[in-house]
């Protein structure tokens, strides 16, 4: 339960740019702006990872080890996917996004972005391929199907624009999927 908490902290940190932290109302609140934006961003962050581990774990798929591993890294590739695809205004804003103030980028998928992503894609293709580990080839297919849907988002120009991190998926994913045909 513990290690779902933590394997779910990126998509809340994500998730909780849906809400304006950032932008306190003014009031009698005894801290400054800057602590009561970061203690909204924690306490929203929170709030969000343990909505994601309660959904991870109410479902019927919480009965096999790897379903809520699989429902939390679907949910983060999802999010973050969407957020890409949208213009990234999550990623611009998140606890773990891009930084617009040290200009290092403003759009796209950055370091952590990727890191997160490639990570979220990689776990779920895992876990899809380990339950059709009796058929191999399907097994394969589905991991590469996962991987090409994150290289995509990463690398596509309009999207993610992360050219370094193609590479990276195409070799993780190529990888990943060899081991069902090795092995089957």
């Amino acid at each position: 339960m513990a290690g779902s908490a933590v394997m779910a902290a990126p998509a809340a940190a994500y998730a909780s740019s849906l809400l304006p932290w950032w932008a306190p109302t003014q009031g009698s609140w005894p801290m400054t702006n800057m602590g009561l934006s970061a203690a909204l961003a924690v306490i929203v962050t929170v709030l969000l990872d343990l909505v994601v581990v309660a959904i991870a774990w109410a479902g019927p798929w919480r009965r096999d080890a790897r379903g809520p591993m699989a429902i939390i890294a679907a949910i983060t590739l999802t999010l973050l996917s969407v957020d890409v695809v949208l213009g990234g205004p999550l990623g611009l804003i998140s606890p773990l996004g891009v930084n617009p103030i040290t200009a290092g980028r403003f759009y796209g998928v950055g370091n952590v972005a990727f890191g997160i992503l490639s990570a979220a894609a990689l776990i779920l293709a895992a876990c899809v391929a380990s339950w059709w580990r009796s058929r191999p080839r399907l097994a394969a297919g589905s991991v590469i199907l996962i991987g090409l849907l994150a290289t995509a988002i990463d690398g596509v120009p309009a999207w993610g624009a992360d050219f370094g991190g193609v590479p990276a998926m195409v070799v993780s994913t190529g990888v990943l999927a060899l081991l069902p045909l090795v092995n089957g």
